[in-house]
């Protein structure tokens, strides 16, 4: 059984109640093996390294994350990915290299309806960058900022063969929701502590 090796953290991230559209540099983390990223809010900029990203993906990580096979995303389709509300929609982006050479290496985000006090959770990380504890670093700077919004219930839907991100789910303490949606669709759920 794979253990996932410990991730060292800056200090709380920068953006952490700043207006996430404003922050530019994010925080650096140092993940198992000596690998660095820096992570901040995706910003619309983003919108030709999120392309880079999505199609340096494997096939089945692709298949993974959008739930059937995606090829490559409408400009419309990439637009609605990195042009987010920092509220009901959010996303928190990864990138590894130097300047001009940066690319997004990990995506945590969540999207809620508007009104509802329930978003639903998704994560993809490139098939290099994985087992580093990546996933779980982003996915969980991301459960606190949706907690400090005020949303009290994260849920994940994924495919019931989908182990990687069924074990993230359990590592984040997440359980399987009531009413499944489907035999092949397991959606799994946590409950959020409200803020005081």
């Amino acid at each position: 059984m794979h253990r996932e090796a410990p991730v060292r953290r800056s200090p709380q991230p920068r953006w952490h109640g700043a207006d996430p559209a404003t922050v530019h540099d994010g925080a650096t983390l140092t993940l198992a093996g000596g690998r660095s990223c820096r992570v901040r809010p995706i910003r619309g900029s983003d919108r030709d390294l999120k392309r880079e990203f999505l199609a340096g993906l494997s096939a089945r990580a692709r298949y993974n994350r959008f739930l059937g096979a995606v090829r490559e995303l409408s400009p419309e389709a990439l637009d609605r990915l990195v042009r987010v509300d920092y509220r009901s929609q959010m996303a928190l982006v990864a990138l590894a290299g130097e300047g001009g050479a940066e690319r997004i290496v990990g995506v945590a985000r969540y999207a809620a309806a508007p009104g509802s006090l329930s978003c639903e959770l998704s994560v993809a990380v490139a098939d290099t960058w994985q087992r580093r504890g990546l996933a779980t670093m982003l996915a969980r700077q991301l459960l606190e900022y949706a907690r400090l919004r005020g949303y009290v219930r994260v849920t994940v839907s994924t495919f019931a063969d989908n182990v990687p991100m069924l074990r993230l789910a359990q590592r984040l303490g997440m359980r399987p929701a009531a009413g499944q949606p489907s035999p092949s669709i397991i959606e799994m759920e946590l409950l959020l502590p409200e803020v005081v």
